[in-house]
Parts: structure tokens; sequence; C-alpha cells
């Protein structure tokens, strides 16, 4: 049987008025007499902080002296898992006298959720990848309209001074210039849509990622629940 020593309080020391240098040195003589009466009497122990490992309290016929004695400091005690072992440990235990398909429940809370959660990573870069090929594609596509535009655009003054010299040809040669002015203006409307509308296919790919992550983690928890 474990002896429990009860540390009471150290006494405080008086206050003098006169000596302010011993007012404010009294908590740190305090706390420094509190360390060495905790040193002299015996190992000073937290019970809020000190938790028994699942180890040392299935195994062991001092285990009872220990969970004793991490439960009488306080109500914060519980035990404490200090690895894996310790919780692959724990469901053993549970899991005797259950039927088989409590052991595939067991398998699928190892296996079913990292399945999904590297699925779904999967499909999240594949999608990804995709939309940002489609944005880069026409990206430079929209550059390239703009150069064509630009160079067309550089066109229509020299056009316009032709119209002077050869009239009938001039004007022919600008209704085909601004036609394919307009042309161009509406192709790159067009790249802009398409660019905006890719845009929006990647929020929607975050959104869906954010879902797939909140069903993992809702099927994790149902699966943690059937299993205790």
């Amino acid at each position: 049987m474990t002896s429990r020593i009860v540390q009471g309080k150290p006494p405080v020391p008086p206050r003098s008025p006169s000596n302010k240098e011993i007012l404010d040195e009294a908590p740190l003589d305090k706390r420094h007499r509190f360390g060495v009466m905790g040193t002299m009497v015996g190992p000073a122990t937290n019970p809020r902080t000190t938790r028994p490992v699942l180890s040392s309290v299935n195994g062991g016929p001092n285990s009872g002296d220990q969970a004793a004695a991490g439960s009488d400091g306080g109500s914060a005690s519980g035990i404490e898992f200090s690895s894996r072992e310790d919780v692959e440990r724990l469901l053993a235990e549970k899991m005797k006298g259950k039927t088989k398909n409590d052991f595939k429940v067991k398998s699928l809370w190892y296996f079913f959720p990292s399945d999904v959660v590297i699925k779904s990573c999967e499909n999240e870069r594949e999608t990804r990848v995709a939309v940002e090929k489609s944005r880069d594609a026409l990206s430079l596509d929209l550059q390239r309209v703009n150069r064509e535009n630009k160079c067309l655009s550089d066109q229509v003054p020299y056009t316009m001074g032709l119209n002077k010299a050869v009239p009938l040809r001039a004007d022919l040669t600008t209704i085909k210039t601004m036609t394919e002015y307009e042309e161009q203006k509406k192709t790159t409307i067009d790249l802009q849509d398409r660019l905006a509308e890719a845009e929006l296919q990647i929020i929607e790919a975050e959104k869906l990622r954010k879902k797939l992550h909140n069903t993992i983690l809702v099927t994790t928890l149902l699966c943690l629940t059937n299993i205790s």
C-alpha cells in the first residue's frame, strides 16, 4: 500500500513596510521553499497532468497502485494512450466475443477512410490539372488574339491613308479589315467568356473538394461510432 504525505502550505513571511525588497522577494522565496520541501519530503506529483498509460493499467501487479495514485489527486485524471499499440490492444479487448462482421467493421475503420481520401485526392488532382490546362490554353489563345487585334488596329490608319489614293480599293480593304477586326473582337470576347467559365469550374471543383472532405469526416465518425 502506497503511503502519501500531505504537504501543507509553507508559512508566508511577515510583511515589513520598511523593507520593500523582502516584499518583492516573498513570492519567489515561497516558491523556492515549496520546491525544496517537495524534494526533501518526496517526489512532487501533479495529479491534473499525470495520467496512467494504458499499457501500465492493463499489465503488471502494480497497475492498481499506479491507477490509485493517479486518481487520488483530482477528477481530471484518465487513461493516456502512449502509442498505436495501446489503441489496438483496447480495440482487441473490445472485439472479444464478437462476430466476424465486427472484425470486418474494425478492418474498414483502418482501410475505408484512407481509400476514400486517396480516391478523392486523385479525382481532385485530375480535375484541377484538366481545368488548369484548359485555362492555360485559353490564356494563350487570348494572348494570340490580342496580338492579332493589335496588328489589325495598327493597320487601320495605314488603310485609311490608302483611301486617298485609291478610294474604291481602299474602301474594299477597309471593309475587309474592319470585318476581320470585328471577327477578332468577337473571338476575343468568346475567349474571355470561356476563361471566366474555366475559373468558375475551378471554384466548383474547390467546393466539391470541401464537400468530399466533410463526407469523409462524417463517414469516419460513423465507423468509429459503430465500432464503439
